[in-house]
């Protein structure tokens, strides 16, 4: 215990006599060189208070400013409308799939096999959806998506109980296709941050992808919601025999109710204005008001080299 004593002892700077130059590491405030305490004994208690003070105390969050801040950027709730109807297509997909390849199909072990191919492919396709916003822009290369698993969910109608084949690959089609507004949405977040930060001077990207994850969940929430209750009301029991009308009716389910969902968040997102060379002039903005400021911004200085070879 005493050698414990003594090497916290001599851990900490020894005070200099009173009128002394202050030693070296040992900071001074007035031009006497007399460390803070002795020149000032009250400031020095001062200092030792607030160091004392525990670091983890916080502002409290001001919920109501935080959801103005976030419904008066009418771009980003058009962006959390459209990404909300996508996990709304998306689920009732999830929701009814096990119950339209097991009864509509009468392949109920093909279930897993054929989910998890679909989500393969969707994995394989990201780079390609990013290659397709980078060529056409993000708000075109949404539409596009959408409207292409449009096109895919309303093909569903033309399966019967036999068409394996045909199955497979609306399968396969819709996991090239199912990233496609998840991707380009997300993107255009971060676009919209842009535009909120060069028009507020605020940086509140962590909020507005805080948001637009709320939104992925309240779409999933509304889809089970939604095609559950609608399953049950047509007159479908997935623990039994289901005569042949009411699978017909699960089948226009499984295929309308994704592909309205699509539509909605297709129409939502068309003609968004923030397009790319609008954020790029914000971009540009930025990087110009960031460097008179002289703040160091590693993305940015990335942003301006690749801009200055595109330019050369």
């Amino acid at each position: 215990m005493r050698g414990a004593a003594a090497r916290a002892g001599a851990a900490q700077p020894a005070c200099h006599a009173p009128g002394r130059p202050a030693p070296a590491g040992v900071g001074g405030d007035g031009g006497d060189g007399l460390c803070a305490p002795c020149a000032d004994p009250a400031a020095g208690h001062s200092r030792l208070a607030r160091a004392a003070a525990p670091s983890g105390a916080q502002d409290p969050v001001r919920v109501w400013h935080t959801l103005r801040l976030v419904f008066g950027e009418g771009m980003l709730l058009r962006v959390l409308a459209s990404n909300a109807a996508v996990r709304l297509a998306q689920g009732v997909r999830t929701a009814l799939f096990v119950f339209f390849i097991s009864h509509y199909m009468g392949h109920p072990a093909w279930a897993p096999g054929l989910f998890l191919l679909q989500y393969v492919f969707g994995i394989f396709a990201c780079p390609l959806w990013l290659a397709i916003g980078r060529r056409v822009g993000k708000e075109r290369a949404a539409v596009a998506g959408e409207l292409t698993q449009v096109a895919i969910n309303l093909g569903l109608l033309a399966l019967a109980p036999g068409s394996v084949a045909l199955l497979l690959a609306l399968t396969v089609a819709q996991g090239l296709a199912q990233g496609s507004g998840n991707l380009m949405l997300r993107s255009i977040v971060a676009d919209v941050a842009d535009y909120h930060r060069l028009r507020t001077g605020e940086d509140r990207i962590g909020l507005f992808f805080s948001v637009f994850s709320l939104s992925d969940k309240a779409g999933v929430a509304l889809a089970i919601g939604i095609a559950l209750p609608l399953a049950a009301w047509i007159g479908f029991d997935p623990r039994g025999s289901n005569p042949a009308p009411v699978l017909e009716h699960l089948k226009w389910l499984f295929a309308l109710g994704p592909a309205f969902g699509h539509i909605i968040s297709a129409a939502v997102i068309h003609g968004f204005p923030l397009d790319e060379r609008r954020h790029g002039d914000i971009r540009r903005q930025l990087a110009a008001r960031d460097a008179a400021g002289l703040v160091s911004d590693a993305s940015r200085d990335r942003w301006l080299a690749e801009a200055s070879r595109e330019g050369d």
